[in-house]
């Protein structure tokens, strides 16, 4: 990841922390790719929070060099879908809650809605998230007693 995240607020270390990089698409997609690609990795658990992209295209789209207009939800839909097509590891975001409205309301729902249609469930902490992962590996450990858990 050094060769594409600047060292300035961003850490490539457990959690991966993009810093102001983590609202361009593409460096989102490139990070993903290359956990997937990590031995070490077993679940990609990814954040995201798309009311504050309403934000960001009022302020930086242009300075980030997307078209005025750009609607960077519907980027961000395009770049995971891609790397879930991809990868071969699990995906899960922890969409957070930052602010409450109407507005905010139907921007988070749609972007879930979206990526649950492409088979990446959506919860709405980390607590939530670990359950979930902690129920998986438990049930991946009854498998494995009962031979039932297929071999690599």
């Amino acid at each position: 990841m050094a060769r594409f995240l600047n060292e300035v607020n961003t850490s490539s270390t457990n959690p991966v922390d993009l810093g102001a990089q983590g609202a361009l698409p593409n460096i989102y997609y490139r990070t993903i790719l290359t956990l997937d690609k990590d031995p070490n990795i077993d679940c990609i658990v990814f954040v995201k929070d798309p009311e504050r992209f309403g934000k960001l295209e009022e302020t930086l789209v242009s300075q980030m060099g997307f078209k005025e207009g750009m609607d960077l939800n519907q980027l961000f839909i395009r770049y995971i879908s891609k790397a879930k097509k991809i990868c071969t590891k699990p995906m899960i975001c922890v969409m957070l809650k930052i602010s409450e409205g109407f507005e905010q309301y139907k921007s988070r729902y749609k972007f879930k809605l979206k990526l649950l249609n492409r088979n990446v469930p959506v919860y709405e902490n980390f607590d939530l998230a670990g359950m979930v992962l902690d129920h998986m590996n438990k049930y991946r450990e009854f498998l494995e007693k009962h031979g039932k858990y297929p071999k690599k």
